[in-house]
């Protein structure tokens, strides 16, 4: 819900685009704040979610002998947060600008690359147990 002011910004600034490219240099300063906010956003809610990871499993009443790997990944997971933020603000920019094809793209690239990692750590991992 946040990247949506960013969004609507930098729409109506590509829309409005004027010849003396007025609106150009406003959708470049739009898009810079979005990334910023993307990674400083990103980095503030990876911390709070690696110091008080114990924590927040102890609110939803996490089994105490599965504490420890709930844990390490949920911190694993906030620790790739500021790169999903980016990823998605950059998305949500792209949208905003009248490409929808390349955000997808990158999608189906991530999720055949998620997929072939998996399926290569899946089978490593399982020789070692």
């Amino acid at each position: 819900m946040l990247k949506l002011g960013h969004v609507a910004q930098l729409g109506e600034h590509v829309s409005h685009d004027c010849d003396d490219g007025v609106g150009a240099a406003l959708a470049f300063g739009a898009v810079g704040v979005s990334v910023l906010f993307s990674l400083v956003g990103g980095a503030a809610l990876s911390v709070i979610g690696i110091i008080f990871a114990k924590n927040f499993l102890g609110l939803v009443s996490c089994p105490d002998e599965l504490l420890e790997d709930a844990a390490l990944y949920f911190r694993l997971y906030f620790a790739g947060l500021p790169i999903l933020m980016l990823f998605n603000f950059s998305a949500a920019i792209l949208r905003a600008s009248g490409d929808s094809k390349r955000p997808m793209v990158f999608i189906i690239v991530g999720g055949i690359t998620k997929l072939c990692f998996r399926l290569t750590f899946k089978l490593r991992l399982s020789d070692l147990y």
